[in-house]
């Protein structure tokens, strides 16, 4: 392994570095008709060459990595390039979910969240959940806030529903579950919490304010996880919602009442 170096990353070699991340969405682009254990396989050798190079200056990867309260400040850097809705419509929402999420390292990439996608599939696999849900109160499911409207609806390209309502209005977790963990960035999703769910269902509420909830915290239906917020690419206030069936995505508008 080579030692780091006792002084600071230069200009130019930041430069280097994120020519290095543009080499991995090539390998992105190049194998687009390939399975993600190709791309993941590709990806991981750009990687391990721009770990490589990180390490060899004093302070080493982790003194370039956003903050976090997460464990993986890595997918804080790719994020937003990651979350773009081109991207997500090329490559499909599941690889590029195993991609954000992803725990690194020096072996192959695999996807910590959502779990399950399939090896198989490469563009975004739509799953309707069952026409048999009752919409009742007896639903294990319930609107996450206060709902003004909805201003973007559920489609191959949008793999959520954007749901409007009044700022710094309290955001509740649509069950009972498990904070897998909590983001924080000025880009795409902006400030985002993920929540993991019995049966295997995960949500994912996006451009929050406040956050209340640390990764690993119980909550219930009652639970404020995060006030409405508009971090990120938001042109209002408004909850961006994701939910994912054994790491599928579905569209939100079967399971909620509304």
């Amino acid at each position: 392994m080579i030692r780091p170096q006792n002084r600071r990353i230069t200009k130019k070699e930041k430069r280097d570095i994120r020519d290095s991340v543009v080499r991995v969405l090539r390998v992105l682009s190049n194998h687009r008709t390939q399975t993600p254990s190709h791309l993941c396989r590709g990806i991981t050798r750009q990687l391990e060459e721009w770990f490589e190079r990180l390490n060899q200056y004093r302070g080493g990867l982790f003194n370039l990595l956003p903050k976090t309260r997460s464990s993986n400040p890595l997918s804080k850097l790719v994020l937003p390039f990651l979350e773009h809705r081109r991207m997500r419509g090329i490559f499909g929402v599941q690889l590029v979910a195993a991609l954000t999420f992803v725990g690194l390292s020096g072996s192959p990439v695999v996807a910590d969240f959502p779990s399950g996608a399939s090896d198989e599939q490469v563009e975004i696999t739509v799953v309707e959940a069952p026409e048999t849900v009752v919409r009742t109160t007896e639903s294990p499911f319930q609107m996450p806030a206060e709902l003004i409207g909805v201003s973007q609806s559920f489609t191959s390209y949008h793999p959520g529903v954007d749901l409007r309502a009044p700022y710094g209005s309290p955001i509740h977790p649509v069950t009972e579950g498990v904070v897998k963990d909590v983001y924080f960035s000025n880009w795409g999703y902006g400030q985002a919490i993920v929540i993991e769910h019995a049966n295997g269902y995960t949500s994912m509420y996006a451009h929050v304010s406040r956050i209340f909830v640390e990764p690993h915290s119980n909550v219930d239906r009652d639970s404020v996880i995060a006030e409405i917020g508009m971090t990120g690419h938001s042109t209002g206030p408004h909850l961006h919602l994701e939910i994912y069936k054994d790491g599928k995505v579905i569209n939100p508008a079967k399971l909620l009442p509304y």
